[in-house]
């Protein structure tokens, strides 16, 4: 067993190049992938995670926490595309996303603000034209916000 004490360093594990050649789905996202032309209108694949962060928020912070997250898996950067009737999947560089902030610091009533974060979750993702990962915060007071991560079942665990 390897213990890490401070001063001990890891060695990093190697990036596969930015320039990924199309890959094929797995048989469970080639499932979702024909669910997904059947009912392209639909959320139901959609994995909602709702975090409410209460305190003071360093947007910025979180931004760029999100980003780091986004750089270094894969997944969060792939693209669902059709390439002569068949299904593929590709991993696009990293790109900066910016986090969508939206304000709802006029709305008093509890029971709305759920709402309004509700229908982000009911949203569809479309896998043509998106990643299949979303996020969302929204500002509820200045010491309360509710973070929205969304991600398409095809990468959740597809």
């Amino acid at each position: 067993m390897n213990i890490l004490k401070a001063g001990n360093t890891v060695s990093k594990i190697q990036r596969r190049e930015e320039n990924v050649i199309s890959i094929e789905l797995t048989s469970n996202q080639k499932r979702l992938w024909f669910l997904e032309k059947l009912y392209p209108d639909s959320a139901a694949y959609s994995v909602p995670q709702a975090y409410v962060l209460e305190g003071n928020l360093d947007n910025v912070l979180l931004e760029n926490s999100i980003n780091k997250v986004v750089e270094h898996h894969e997944v969060l950067r792939t693209i669902f595309y059709e390439e002569e009737g068949i299904p593929k999947r590709r991993v696009l560089p990293f790109r900066r996303g910016k986090l969508k902030i939206i304000d709802l610091r006029e709305i008093d009533d509890e029971l709305k603000v759920l709402k309004r974060v509700n229908e982000y979750c009911k949203k569809p993702i479309n896998l043509n034209t998106e990643f299949a990962f979303q996020f969302y915060l929204f500002s509820v007071n200045n010491n309360r916000n509710i973070l929205l991560l969304n991600f398409h079942h095809i990468i959740f665990d597809g």
